[in-house]
């Protein structure tokens, strides 16, 4: 989804937009700032049910790189009815969104006391049919 947005991001930011565009070409413009975000509300929302699954720094961690990529994403003159063509932003784009995946992947998950109990439960069971067997 990350690098879906980072996609259409960088197709938005290469694009040119002015009042001479045809109305095909204007519209199509303002249906990718609407995806876009949309696509920011779906990543955030990820990311806060991610929240309770990882330790407080890499909490901290993920929010910075989601607030560099969203400002990547729609910062500057985002929706602004004229604007010239920005390649920079659109690399800026994709640095931001593969500096985000890259944490997201190297983040363990925090365990649950349900998964601490259930793996504790785990082990005594084969521990029990190991010394007791039948």
């Amino acid at each position: 989804m990350i690098f879906e947005a980072a996609d259409l991001g960088a197709e938005y930011w290469t694009s040119k937009k002015n009042n001479k565009l045809d109305s095909t070409a204007l519209e199509k413009i303002r249906l990718s700032e609407t995806e876009l975000d949309g696509f920011q509300r779906k990543i955030n929302l990820f990311a806060t049910l991610l929240r309770t699954y990882v330790k407080v720094t890499a909490r901290d961690k993920t929010s910075a790189l989601m607030a560099d990529f969203f400002d990547a994403l729609t910062g500057g003159n985002f929706g602004a009815e004229t604007r010239s063509r920005d390649h920079g932003k659109a690399r800026l784009v994709y640095a931001t969104a593969a500096d985000l995946v890259a944490h997201l992947r190297s983040t363990a998950p925090q365990p649950s006391w349900l998964s601490i109990l259930l793996a504790v439960a785990a082990a005594l069971t084969i521990l029990v049919l190991f010394l007791y067997p039948f």
